[in-house]
């Protein structure tokens, strides 16, 4: 049939179907009797060729040329027409289902993968007893006919390749005789059916490896992995046969896998050779995995030479995947180790790949013009891109691991010659591909769905541990080792495993839910910015003080910066000139005009230019390996947190989770946690507040008679009582400073409003009617690690004054005469102005507190709203800029123009309510504020400006008091003015309802101190034997049970 123009696969095929046709029929013609006797191989599947059979190297070279497709179908066709004993599967599976997971694995489903990964080794520990069956040839061991096939380097390990016969034959026994005479049936004589074994150990070897490579820690809870342990631990090979190596590194192997390493490097040593110091098919494998094994104990010089000694033996016993996964590994290695350049076999690879293996040598090109661009040498590195074959690029190939890689490498090289933006546009679209394929998200991903579908293989602590580390930022190894699948994981949005993680710490106790809440909230603010904040890290990292900075910082940002001194020499530049500018900005009567003529423009260009130069350094360097600490937004311990905080000194927190809100007060030496039941109606109730405080159109009038008619008590009382009411906590008394972090919709409440005792029995009125900014100070943040961070605080400089338009009928008089009554009331006031000496982003990088009266708002993201609304081309300056260099350092920023939902009434629709506020804010702090004031409504007019003229004057002294002492004084001084209506432009005055003291909350309440205290924290005290019981905390902490 070949002969007639059938490919040898078909005609296989056809032979199968027809044998099995075949053998139904006899059968079927013997019913009468009983019984049948058949040949030996009459109906044999498959009995003129050996398994694993031809298709499934069909389908190893379809891979190896980058057709993932095509070598699905293959091995897809190939494993589901398998060898079947009875219902049973035969051993021709474990090679059949773990080839499919590797396709199925270069395509992207990874879950797929796993699954088949699993059935091959269930498959072995069915049949663990088949190498016993194997008639192995009894002649020993030869060397291999014709040498060493690789041509970029030696070996080292004086190991010549075992010449072992690809096939053996195997007796199959057939049914049992007395049974059928018995039972009825067909009686077949034992038959023998030809096998090729090292095929299918080491594809056994190749499942159990990726396997541990996709699942990580959740390795070891696989059925699978556990049963062919367990299998392979019986040793069943034939006694003193050299097929023991092969039990050797698959055992091995199973140990790394469950991480026994202490268990798995005798055998993976003692298994690389067979017979008398031979290499077989199985080495390659058993030296990839000891060259993990040493790059996770942190010996990269060890494990580089353990990869390129498997790419050796690899290229013997052609093993393209196995040289795929040396040689990256190789690469990493060697960078790993911190040597910069290109190894020599890597391109010598490259040569000797070309013609022969596609993907392995586009590979190969991809990680030398990695390597290239990380060394500085963008232009060898597009060249080496410019080698790639745009087929294999076009291919599945190109939309997998190859493509990811090319991606990345050219983002590398776009950074190295200072295009950012093409860099960030390759560097995005790789990050595209490595997410889908990223281990850590995977493993993320079945953990909780594994938990989800209520696996009892965790115990609550482990599931707790497992979430800490996966969804924790990648360590210093992790980018040294595979930068892109670290950004990868930190960039992803993971609403879902963290909502399972709180869940599952819930279980533990308090501090672990707590905490588990905490990095939640940290992760939405780092999904939202650039490569999940590793870039501002970068930044934050080589603007900080030395002297300030944790010894291990301080010594990573030398080693970055010696390394890359044009950028050393840029930062000290940009340093001098900031100083240039703040003392000229602060200097002259009010720190005005006298000091702003002071300003060179050829100055502040070159400082633009250097900040230009410090952003693709910066770019750079957050793609690539180096090690940088991602301190913001701290992650603080929730013993520490409660360590800093002063006797009388509370943070109030709340969670908004997939299971509801829950609630944390806590003091230095107690807290509670409780669940708020009624959280479903909070948001109604909070849409209920912004009626009553007359919040309905966000630009409109309000006349004063419906602010008189608004029942914003009624609202607040409402509020109150459902966020207290399932605790016994009270607020009325014993508190001197109130730190609260909201989450959600409680963003939007001016918590300052609520009554202090309304969930209090009725019969309990000695607090009532008192409102909480009356029972104490209270100030925001945006976590409660930021309530507490660690920072030394800087002495007080230029006061940068944006004065644009409050309210949409403002005149350019009315901004000059804020910027005079300002001048006047608070020291070093200077102004900016798209007219002004400085571009507003160098001015905020040289004032030391930042005041923009200007409508701030929109309706996309955060980052693309206006925070110096200038207009276009005129220098204005967005959110997205505040983040970007040069970095902007103000230690107060003041926006009292910021618009959200809130200012409409919360009547549109909202995906995230409060996002705007949180990111907002914690925007502010990520730059390097300590204090920032914002609003959730704008009003605008004289309550504003003399809100602000008041924080300020003290907030900018020279010893300033806490902020939430200004902030309150500024209140309670304004507040009790009697107003004038007609300086108040968001409102309309009313006959019969003049506006008068004490100043309605709606031009007041709005606004939100956020504030980070005041940075200095004392050591933490050593535990003191037979330590008194802590007295009682003077607001209750206890919750209800």
């Amino acid at each position: 049939m070949p002969g007639q123009g059938f490919p040898a696969a078909v005609y296989n095929d056809i032979m199968h179907r027809l044998a099995g046709a075949l053998l139904v029929a006899i059968a079927s013609a013997c019913t009468a009797a009983g019984q049948a006797v058949l040949p030996p191989t009459m109906g044999v599947p498959g009995g003129a060729e050996s398994v694993p059979t031809p298709a499934h190297d069909l389908a190893l070279e379809a891979l190896a040329e980058g057709q993932y497709a095509a070598a699905a179908e293959i091995a897809g066709n190939d494993y589901r027409g398998g060898v079947r004993v009875g219902a049973q599967r035969w051993i021709d599976s474990i090679a059949s289902a773990a080839l499919l997971g590797e396709c199925l694995y270069e395509l992207g489903s990874l879950g797929d993968a796993v699954a088949r990964y699993d059935e091959a080794m269930l498959s072995f520990a069915t049949h663990g007893e088949w190498l016993l069956g194997v008639q192995f040839p009894q002649q020993p061991l030869r060397p291999l006919a014709g040498g060493r096939v690789a041509t970029w380097g030696r070996s080292e390990r004086n190991a010549a390749p075992a010449a072992i016969p690809e096939t053996a034959a195997m007796r199959q026994k057939a049914a049992d005789a007395q049974q059928v005479l018995q039972r009825g049936g067909v009686l077949a004589a034992d038959y023998d059916r030809v096998v090729r074994p090292q095929e299918i150990m080491r594809l056994l070897v190749i499942a159990i490896y990726r396997h541990r490579v996709l699942l990580g820690e959740l390795a070891p809870q696989s059925g699978g992995l556990e049963a062919a342990t367990k299998a392979l631990m019986r040793r069943p090979a034939p006694p003193n046969h050299w097929s023991h190596s092969w039990i050797d590194i698959a055992l091995g192997a199973a140990y790394w896998a469950q991480g026994k390493h202490d268990l798995a490097t005798p055998l993976l040593t003692r298994g690389l050779l067979v017979g008398n110091g031979f290499d077989h098919g199985l080495t390659s494998w058993g030296l990839i995995i000891l060259g993990r094994m040493a790059l996770e104990a942190d010996q990269p010089q060890r494990a580089a030479k353990l990869f390129e000694e498997a790419t050796y033996t690899a290229a013997d016993f052609g093993d393209a995947r196995a040289l795929e996964e040396a040689f990256a590994l190789s690469a990493t290695a060697y960078a790993m180790a911190g040597s910069r350049g290109v190894p020599a076999s890597i391109q010598r690879g490259c040569a000797w790949a070309r013609g022969k293996l596609p993907v392995l040598r586009a590979r190969l090109l991809a990680t030398e013009a990695e390597l290239l661009a990380a060394a500085g040498d963008a232009r060898a590195a597009s060249a080496a891109l410019k080698e790639i074959d745009g087929r294999v690029l076009r291919g599945d190939a190109g939309r997998g691991t190859l493509g990811s890689q090319a991606a990345y490498a050219r983002a590398l090289a776009d950074y190295a010659t200072g295009d950012v933006a093409d860099g960030d546009a390759q560097l995005e679209a790789a990050l595209e591909i490595a997410r889908s394929r990223a281990p850590r998200l995977f493993q993320t991903t079945r953990l909780v769905e594994l938990l989800a579908a209520g696996s009892t293989a965790f115990s609550d602590r482990q599931a707790d541990a497992l979430f800490a580390r996966l969804l924790g930022d990648p360590s210093p190894r992790d980018f040294a080792a595979d930068p892109l699948a670290a950004l990868a994981a930190l960039s992803a949005p993971r609403a879902d495993a963290f909502d399972a993680w709180v869940a599952a710490a819930a279980r533990r106790g308090t501090d672990a839910a707590i905490e588990a809440a905490e990095a939640t909230t940290r992760h939405r603010w780092m999904a939202a910015q650039s490569l999940g904040g590793r870039r501002i890290a970068v930044e934050r990292l080589l603007a900080g003080d030395p002297r300030s900075l944790a010894p291990a910082s301080a010594a990573r940002r030398a080693a970055l910066l010696g390394a890359q001194p044009e950028l050393a020499a840029a930062i000290d530049r940009m340093g001098q000139l900031r100083g240039t500018f703040a003392a000229a900005l602060a200097a002259g009567p009010g720190g005005n005009q006298a000091g702003n003529a002071a300003i060179a423009k050829p100055d502040w260009e070159t400082y633009l230019s250097l900040a230009t130069r410090r952003s693709q350094f910066v770019a750079a360097i957050a793609a690539g390996r180096d090690a940088v600490p991602i301190d913001f937004p701290p992650l603080t311990p929730a013993a520490e947190i409660r360590r800093r905080l002063a006797p009388r000194q509370l943070v109030l927190s709340f969670h908004w989770t997939a299971s509801g809100l829950f609630a944390v007060l806590e003091s230095h030496d107690r807290q509670a946690i409780w669940q708020v039941r009624q959280a479903a109606g909070l948001p109604l109730e909070i849409k209920s507040l912004a009626k009553g405080l007359c919040l309905f159109d966000p630009v409109a009038a309000v006349p004063t008679g419906r602010l008189a008619e608004g029942d914003w008590r009624g609202s607040a009382e409402r509020i109150e009582r459902m966020l207290f009411e399932n605790s016994r906590v009270t607020l009325s008394e014993g508190i001197d400073e109130l730190v609260i972090v909201p989450d959600g919709w409680l963003w939007y409440v001016p918590f300052e409003l609520l009554p202090v005792a309304s969930s209090r029995p009725a019969d309990d009125e000695s607090d009532q009617g008192i409102l909480l900014r009356d029972a104490c100070r209270i100030r925001y943040a945006p976590s409660r690690s930021l309530a507490v961070m660690q920072f030394e605080p800087q002495a007080s400089g230029p006061v940068g004054v944006h004065a644009g338009r409050m309210a949409r009928g403002d005149k350019p008089a009315d901004a000059e005469a804020l910027l005079a009554h300002l001048t006047a009331a608070v020291d070093r006031v200077t102004p900016l102005t798209a007219a002004g000496p400085l571009p507003i982003p160098v001015a905020a990088s040289a004032c030391d507190t930042l005041a923009i009266f200007d409508e701030l708002g929109g309706d996309g993201p955060v980052a693309s709203w206006p925070m110096v609304p200038l207009g276009s081309g005129k220098g204005a300056m967005h959110f997205h800029d505040w983040l970007a260099p040069p970095l902007k350092r103000p230690q107060r920023v003041l926006l009292p123009g910021l618009q959200t939902a809130m200012a409409g009434g919360l009547t549109k629709e909202l995906s995230r309510p409060g996002e705007e506020l949180s990111l907002a804010a914690t925007d502010l702090l990520a730059a390097g504020a300590r204090t920032a004031v914002i609003s959730r409504w704008r009003t605008g007019g004289k309550s504003c400006v003399d809100l602000m003229t008041e924080f300020l004057r003290e907030a900018t002294v020279a010893e300033p008091p806490a902020a939430s002492e200004s902030w309150q004084r500024a209140v309670d001084l304004v507040r009790d003015e009697e107003p004038d209506a007609a300086q108040e432009p968001r409102v309309k005055p009313s006959p019969d309802a003049p506006l008068a003291a004490p100043l309605h909350p709606f031009l007041w309440a709005g606004y939100m101190l956020i504030d980070c205290g005041d940075g200095r924290f004392s050591a933490e005290p050593p535990p003191a034997a037979g330590r008194p019981p802590v007295p009682a905390p003077p607001a209750n902490l206890q919750a209800k049970p």
